[in-house]
């Protein structure tokens, strides 16, 4: 190919002497074009997105006809972005990587910078996190190697934000650290601001609430001077919550006013109607119902319009206590039962999405099916043909007939040996389907079942018991009777937690939206106690796996740490997860009094049922223990076929 060019090359020497002044006014007058195509999409994309992405496409065109790099660079960044707002994230990613690609011939940094960026929102508004940190390691890569310090400064920004979620809080705050010095290199005033309001939460997490409101101020004065309006949103807001905090709510109220206003003028109506339900809570504690009253039910209203379900739930919970504070106990049980059946549906439509997603499961598990018994169907095929072709070699070869026979013997011992294997893995993948659907469908339905009706039903019932008992309590005289409600409200109040507690429990939903890291990690998180202490550590990057082995090393673990709380009188204990080689290893260890393995065995009823699980996923468990030396139990699996390979598995 590069001959070819050289040739015409050469050949074209002496008409580019001659038209080259034509050719250079011809590519100005081109790119221009292009140019003004790029401008005209990105007027478009605030009044009819679909126009402005066939303006891009129309760039596009434009520029792969005089081969101009940076126009087709733009045209698809830009198309990547229209995409990003429409929140179509796959396509946006493809247009995004499409533009890298442009951006690499012209050697374009900047861009390429900020594509790798976008990938990352991309892929962190999904929560998929370990592919967020992967796109922003790579942006913030070729910030620094093409000289960039603004472009790596919110590179750092992102990264932040991903640790912050993942509650690794001294990550994040490292990562604000170092975002907000390279945008002060950069004199980036807004990555500046941003990484101190970041700071700001990450301090207020931690307890360290003056420290906290400097970040805020010191965020607010730098969104002052370059008037940013979104700056001083944010800081405006975050100060207001401080004061309510001080119980200055006066102060909470003028700074949540502030705030949307500055949210107005942005035009950004979500945005708008989150700030309301705040300033109302506001108004409510300092004791105006009134004002608080008028607020909330104009911002259901508003939020309705919006279909953002998550603002009405805030807002029909805020009601409900205002209503309890001033003893309307009818209007108060009235915004009880429309969040309650608010948040119904939001769960429906959580479940509807985790049976799709079983769908797709099991129809791929079918088509693997499929490709078995097509295999089959070609073996048996190659067989016949084999066959046929083993008698015309009898027929004609006479000589050889005996050295024949033998050969075809062999070769069909061979293939019936072949076919009767294959036929197994058939019947074997057959019957993997059948009780991978059995399993979900059985057990997962009646665990998700038992744990709705406690939530829903338990649950609901012992909420409405606590508002009659707290109405009638106005009724009692005798302190003594008083102090008898007071205890039966607390007991509900218990039973209600830990109806809440069983139903997570029985149905982790954090185990089928971010996978088993995740899951594991707040189980931990929720069982350690003043009395044994649980850590949990996730070594590297932790893919998802299928569901149902997802779900079965989740209940695995859980039921051996169940048995170090209660058995095994330990103050600490670690769980640590990690992949390396294809392999899924598991730690589960602990300092308690341990048990003699020779004496006890490790074939108890419990510990055998746990081997048969662990197995049944082509796995080993392994048990160390020694009497008060603590017990160490590993846990190693084969992930090659249970990882989920395909973006779509998780969507």
């Amino acid at each position: 190919m590069q001959l070819k060019h050289l040739h015409h090359f050469y050949m074209a020497c002496f008409l580019l002497v001659v038209g080259i002044t034509t050719a250079n006014g011809q590519a100005r007058q081109d790119s221009n074009a292009v140019k003004k195509l790029l401008d005209s999409a990105f007027v478009l994309e605030n009044t009819s997105k679909q126009a402005a992405l066939n303006c891009y496409q129309s760039a596009l065109a434009l520029s792969k006809k005089i081969n101009y790099k940076l126009g087709e660079a733009k045209s698809l960044h830009n198309s990547g972005i229209v995409y990003y707002g429409m929140a179509e994230y796959e396509k946006a990613r493809s247009f995004f990587k499409n533009a890298i690609d442009q951006y690499k011939i012209i050697k374009h940094g900047k861009g390429m910078s900020s594509c790798f960026s976008n990938i990352g929102n991309t892929y962190q508004l999904q929560d998929k996190l370990d592919s967020s940190l992967v796109y922003y390691q790579k942006a913030i890569e070729i910030s620094q190697q093409y000289g960039l310090t603004e472009s790596a400064g919110r590179g750092y920004s992102n990264m932040g934000m991903v640790f912050r979620k993942l509650n690794q809080t001294n990550k994040a705050y490292d990562y604000y650290t170092k975002a907000f010095e390279f945008a002060q290199k950069s004199k980036d005033s807004l990555t500046m601001a941003i990484a101190l309001i970041n700071q700001g939460t990450i301090l207020d997490d931690l307890g360290k609430k003056e420290e906290f409101y400097q970040k805020q101020v010191q965020a607010l004065k730098i969104g002052e001077l370059s008037n940013n309006d979104y700056v001083m949103k944010l800081a405006c807001l975050n100060i207001g919550e401080y004061f309510a905090i001080k119980k200055d709510y006066p102060s909470a109220i003028a700074y949540g006013q502030k705030s949307l206003a500055y949210s107005l003028k942005l035009d950004i109506p979500y945005e708008t109607e989150r700030i309301k339900p705040v300033i109302a809570r506001y108004y409510f504690l300092s004791g105006n119902y009134k004002k608080a009253e008028a607020i909330l039910l104009e911002s259901i209203q508003a939020s309705k319009k919006l279909e953002a379900s998550d603002i009405t739930l805030d807002t029909y919970s805020i009601l409900q206590e205002l209503y309890e504070t001033k003893g309307d106990f009818k209007q108060a049980y009235k915004y009880q039962t429309l969040h309650k059946h608010l948040s119904d549906t939001i769960f429906n439509e959580t479940q509807v999405k985790t049976i799709h997603e079983l769908e797709v499961k099991y129809q791929t598990s079918q088509k693997d099916k499929q490709l078995a018994t097509n295999k089959l169907q070609i073996t048996e095929k190659d067989l016949q043909i084999q066959r046929k072709n083993s008698w015309i070699i009898i027929t004609v070869s006479v000589i050889g007939l005996l050295l024949t026979i033998v050969l075809i013997t062999y070769l069909t011992y061979q293939n019936r040996q072949k076919l009767h294997k294959q036929k197994l893995i058939a019947l074997e993948k057959e019957k993997e389907v059948q009780l991978l659907e059995a399993m979900i469908n059985g057990e997962e339905k009646e665990r998700t079942r038992i744990a709705k009706d406690l939530h829903d039903g338990v649950g609901g019932m012992l909420s409405a018991a606590k508002m009659h008992f707290s109405a009638i309590k106005s009724n009692i005289q005798h302190s003594t009777n008083i102090e008898g409600f007071d205890l039966a409200l607390s007991l509900l109040d218990e039973s209600a937690s830990e109806v809440r507690k069983t139903a997570h429990n029985l149905m982790p939903e954090l185990l089928t939206t971010n996978g088993l890291k995740d899951a594991l990690a707040l189980f931990c998180k929720r069982i350690s106690n003043p009395l044994t202490s649980v850590q949990f550590i996730a070594i590297g990057d932790i893919p998802r796996f299928k569901q149902s082995f997802e779900l079965s090393v989740y209940r695995i673990v859980q039921e051996l740490m169940n048995n170090v709380i209660k058995h095994s009188q330990a103050k600490d204990a670690i769980v640590q997860m990690s992949c390396h080689d294809e392999l899924l290893l598991i730690t589960v260890e602990d300092d308690g009094k341990g048990f003699n393995q020779n004496s006890e065995g490790k074939n108890g009823i419990g510990l055998s049922s746990l081997h048969s699980r662990v197995e049944s996923f082509n796995g080993s468990m392994k048990i160390d223990s020694e009497e008060r030396r603590g017990t160490t139990i590993y846990l190693e699996f084969d992930i090659t076929r249970l990882k989920v390979l395909a973006e779509e598995e998780l969507a």
